[in-house]
């Protein structure tokens, strides 16, 4: 089965189980399968891969939105830096949580045989 046959058979069971179309297909999803990147809905993905993808595309907004916060007080970069990571991870963790455990209560299937 092709990616686009079996992203359009993911999307379609998460509609049908009352999942909310920006919660399994975000738009940075949509933009990253646009450029060619070939990414399972979060619902589909390991609790790592989840982890690692929000952190690093996450982190650099927490980082940009600090900044923008912090301009006018006296603060470090490296303290903006830090502070940023931190949210990042703790962000990451709750979505991936998240994530896990909401595929645990709708009883999705792996998305290797999803197509079966």
């Amino acid at each position: 089965m092709k990616f686009e046959e079996r992203i359009e058979l993911a999307h379609k069971n998460l509609r049908e189980k009352g999942v909310w179309e920006l919660n399994y297909n975000p738009p940075l999803d949509r933009v990253l399968r646009k450029l060619g990147f070939r990414l399972p809905p979060p619902y589909y993905q390991s609790f790592p891969k989840n982890f690692i993808f929000i952190l690093f595309s996450c982190t650099p907004i927490f980082l940009i939105v600090n900044f923008m916060v912090e301009t006018a007080s006296s603060v470090t970069f490296f303290y903006l830096f830090s502070e940023s990571i931190i949210d990042g991870i703790s962000f990451s963790v709750i979505m991936s949580a998240f994530y896990l455990i909401r595929r645990k209560q709708l009883k999705l299937k792996e998305w290797k045989p999803l197509c079966d």
